[in-house]
C-alpha cells in the first residue's frame, strides 16, 4: 500500500512539472561520404544522434566550435545522443572527410502571458560559465536586428508596444569569442 502511494506521488509530481517532451533526430553518415540530414532543425530540448549506414568506411561527427561534441562513428554503428539546449546553429564536420559538413538548427520557442507580456525561450538551461546567450530582436517596420544585452538566462519577456511581427533569433557564445550561427527566425505576430 505505500509502495503504491509513492509511485503514485512520484506520478503525479512528474506530470505536475509540465516537462516538455523531447525527440531524437538521426543524421545518417553514408558510404559515399555525406550526411543525410545535412541541416536539421530541432526543438530546444531535443537530442541528434549519428548512425553510420556504411558498412566499411569510418566517419566521425564532431562539432566545429567549443569542443562540444566528437563522436566516432565506425561502419555500421549508432552514436549516442548530443542534447542541444541552446538556440543557435551548430556547425559540425567528420574528421576523416573534409567534405562531410551540416548542421544542426536549434528554434526558439515563446509563450503569451495572461498579463500581456511575451515571453521567448532561447534555452532550456542557463548558459555554461564562460558562455552567453546573445538574443536579436526586430520590431514591426523596423529594419534590422538589434541585439539585446547578453544574458546567461533562459528566457526574455517583453511588452509588445505596437501591433505586427517581432522577430527573434539568437545564438550561444563564449564570452569575448566565437560564437554558433544564428538560430532560425522566430515570428510572432501581435494585433
Amino acid at each position: 500500500m505505500i509502495r503504491r502511494a509513492a509511485i503514485a506521488g512520484l506520478l503525479m509530481a512528474v506530470l505536475a512539472t509540465g516537462t516538455v517532451s523531447a525527440a531524437t533526430r538521426t543524421v545518417n553518415a553514408t558510404d559515399d561520404d555525406t550526411f543525410i540530414l545535412r541541416s536539421t532543425t530541432v526543438a530546444l530540448n531535443d537530442s541528434v544522434q549519428w548512425r553510420n549506414t556504411s558498412p566499411d568506411r569510418q566517419h566521425t561527427s564532431s562539432s566545429d566550435l567549443f569542443s562540444m561534441w566528437s563522436l566516432n562513428l565506425n561502419p555500421g554503428t549508432t552514436s549516442g545522443t548530443v542534447l542541444f539546449q541552446h538556440a543557435g546553429l551548430f556547425a559540425y564536420h567528420c574528421d576523416f572527410h573534409g567534405n562531410m559538413t551540416g548542421s544542426i538548427k536549434v528554434k526558439l520557442t515563446f509563450t503569451r502571458n495572461s498579463n500581456g507580456t511575451i515571453t521567448v525561450r532561447f534555452a532550456r538551461a542557463n548558459a555554461a560559465s564562460g558562455f552567453t546567450h546573445e538574443l536579436q530582436r526586430k520590431n514591426p517596420g523596423q529594419a534590422s536586428f538589434v541585439t539585446l544585452p547578453s544574458t546567461t538566462a533562459q528566457t526574455y519577456t517583453f511588452t509588445p508596444t505596437t501591433d505586427g511581427t517581432y522577430k527573434f533569433r539568437s545564438r550561444y557564445r563564449k564570452v569575448g569569442g566565437v560564437a554558433t550561427g544564428f538560430s532560425p527566425t522566430l515570428s510572432i505576430v501581435v494585433n
